[in-house]
């Protein structure tokens, strides 16, 4: 008698036609739906664009501003007062109070720029080398011993889901 080349089983072809189980096709079509869309879906970017907010001038604002040219000589000092805005006086005055020196600015500046650097940095691999020594003398004979170990270690986490992406963004 002729050896069974196939063996029997839910997932193992039938002896009898030599053709894949009729019953267990759509459980493994499903099975690899199941699978494969969530993998499909994951490659999506995470939360929409960023888009600036558009600012609408309020109609208050929207007046007759005195021509520049036609005007005595305007004092640059308080330009502001053209307006004859109580709250703009006061907002300037506070932003007057608390304004920051120039060293301070561009030292903020330069921050800005290092932690973007820093986020950006994510998008490529991590790498990390280490190494140790050690002499050692036993007591009694007065062996000398010497370990020596070094290690190497690389890892990269792909954007899949945009975090690192957002990040650069929002940096």
């Amino acid at each position: 008698m002729r050896a069974n080349r196939f063996r029997e089983g839910p997932l193992y072809f039938s002896t009898k036609n030599a053709m894949p189980n009729k019953k267990i096709t759509p459980t493994i079509n499903h099975l690899l739906a199941v699978l494969i869309l969530p993998a499909l879906f994951a490659c999506a970017a995470v939360g929409p664009d960023y888009a600036p907010p558009t600012m609408t001038m309020p109609p208050e604002i929207a007046r007759d501003i005195p021509d520049p040219v036609s005007a005595a000589a305007p004092d640059l000092a308080n330009w502001w007062t053209v307006f004859d805005d109580p709250v703009l006086t006061e907002l300037i005055g506070q932003a007057v109070s608390g304004n920051l020196d120039i060293k301070q600015a561009l030292s903020r500046i330069d921050e800005a720029r290092a932690r973007r650097g820093l986020s950006r940095a994510e998008y490529y691999p991590d790498l990390d080398a280490t190494g140790a020594a050690s002499r050692s003398r036993s007591g009694g004979t007065g062996d000398t011993r010497e370990s020596f170990s070094a290690g190497f270690d690389a890892g990269w986490e792909i954007d899949v889901f945009g975090g690192v992406r957002r990040s650069v963004a929002a940096a």
